[in-house]
C-alpha cells in the first residue's frame, strides 16, 4: 500500500517538473515597436475607414488599443457621433474575417504583427457637408509591455453623397414646404464653417429666427419661399432680398431673403475692441437687418406695388423711379 502512494506520489512529481520545464520553454516577449502603415483618410458615407497597424515583433500577450476621436466643434466641420457605429471590426489575415469588438475592446492579439482596423460610417440619407475629425490611436502599455514607435493623430473625412439640387448659393439653403416649414435644399460645402452653421445643418433654423421670419411674414402678407444663410466676416452685405418672379414666367411674388448670421450671434464690445459671442439677436441689431429687408419686399412686390408693363420712364406718372424697380 505504501508503495502505490509512493509510486503515485512520484508520478505526479515528474509531472509536475516536466509541466514547469515546459512552462520555462513558453514563448514570452512583452516589447515591439508600433507603427501605423496604410490607412484610408477618406470615404463616403456609408463606407468604412480602414487603417492597418503592425509591431516589428509579436508579443505573447493581447495588447490593448486606446482610440480617441476628436472633433473640433467650434471650427464646425465635426462629425456627429450618430453619423459613425459605435463599434470597430478588426481583421489579422487581411481583411478575410472580421472581428466585431466594442470600442473599448480593440486589441492587437498575441502573436499577431499586423492587424486591420475599421470603422463603419453611417450613410443617413441626409443632406450634410463633408465631416472631419481626428483619430488617435496609443496602445495601452500599462506597466506591462514596453512599446516604441508613435502613432501621429490623423485627419479623416467623411464625404456626405447627396445631391446637392440648388448650387448657386452663398452658404445654406432653405426653402418653405407645404406644410409652411423650413427644409434643408441646399448648402455651399466650400463655405467657411463654424458651429453655428452646423447646427443649423443638423438641427434646422433656430426657432427664434423662424419665429421671427414669419412674424414678418404674418404683418406683411408676403411669404419668403427660401432662405439663404451666411456667417461671414468677409461678406459685404448683412441681408438681401430677390424676387424670383423677375425670371419666373408667371410673374407672381417669389421672394428669397438672404441674411448673415454673425450680426445674429455676435456684437460689438466697445470696451475690448472686440465681438463677442452672444445668444440669437441679444441686442436686437439683427431683428433691424430683417425689418430693413422686408421692407424692400413691402415696397417691391408684384402684387401691390410693381406694374411691369411700364416700359419706360416717361409712363410713371406719379411713382418714384428707384435702381431696384
Amino acid at each position: 500500500m505504501k508503495s502505490n502512494t509512493f509510486q503515485t506520489l512520484l508520478n505526479f512529481l515528474v509531472t509536475l517538473l516536466f509541466f514547469i520545464g515546459c512552462q520555462k520553454g513558453e514563448f514570452v516577449n512583452l516589447t515591439s515597436t508600433i507603427s501605423l502603415e496604410n490607412y484610408d483618410l477618406r470615404a463616403m458615407e456609408g463606407e468604412y475607414l480602414t487603417f492597418d497597424i503592425s509591431l516589428t515583433d509579436e508579443l505573447s500577450e493581447d495588447l490593448p488599443l486606446n482610440i480617441e476621436i476628436i472633433r473640433d466643434i467650434e471650427k464646425g466641420r465635426y462629425i456627429n457621433f450618430d453619423d459613425f457605429h459605435d463599434y470597430y471590426e478588426y481583421s489579422t489575415d487581411s481583411g478575410k474575417n472580421w472581428k466585431r469588438v466594442r470600442t473599448h475592446r480593440v486589441i492587437i492579439p498575441e502573436r499577431s504583427k499586423n492587424i486591420k482596423i475599421r470603422l463603419s460610417t453611417i450613410d443617413d440619407h441626409k443632406l450634410e457637408i463633408d465631416e472631419e475629425f481626428t483619430m488617435k490611436i496609443s496602445p495601452k502599455t500599462g506597466s506591462i509591455f514596453k512599446i516604441s514607435g508613435v502613432i501621429p493623430p490623423k485627419k479623416l473625412i467623411v464625404y456626405d453623397n447627396e445631391e446637392i439640387k440648388y448650387s448657386n448659393i452663398s452658404g445654406l439653403y432653405y426653402k418653405l414646404n407645404y406644410k409652411n416649414e423650413y427644409y434643408l435644399a441646399g448648402l455651399n460645402r466650400s463655405m467657411k464653417m463654424n458651429k453655428i452653421l452646423k447646427e443649423y445643418i443638423d438641427n434646422g433654423l433656430d426657432d427664434k429666427l423662424e419665429d421671427d421670419i414669419k412674424t414678418l411674414v404674418d404683418i406683411g402678407g408676403f411669404p419668403i419661399n427660401s432662405l439663404d444663410l451666411v456667417y461671414s466676416y468677409d461678406s459685404d452685405w448683412s441681408g438681401y432680398v430677390y424676387n424670383h418672379a423677375i425670371t419666373n414666367e408667371n410673374k407672381k411674388d417669389d421672394w428669397e431673403m438672404g441674411l448673415n448670421l454673425i450680426h445674429a450671434y455676435e456684437k460689438y464690445d466697445h470696451n475690448s475692441g472686440n465681438t463677442v459671442k452672444t445668444d440669437y439677436n441679444a441686442k436686437g441689431s439683427f431683428g433691424y437687418v430683417m425689418i430693413h429687408e422686408f421692407g424692400h419686399i413691402m415696397t417691391l412686390n408684384l402684387k401691390k406695388e410693381i406694374n411691369t408693363s411700364v416700359k419706360n420712364t416717361e409712363e410713371c406718372k406719379n411713382s418714384l423711379l428707384l435702381q431696384e424697380g
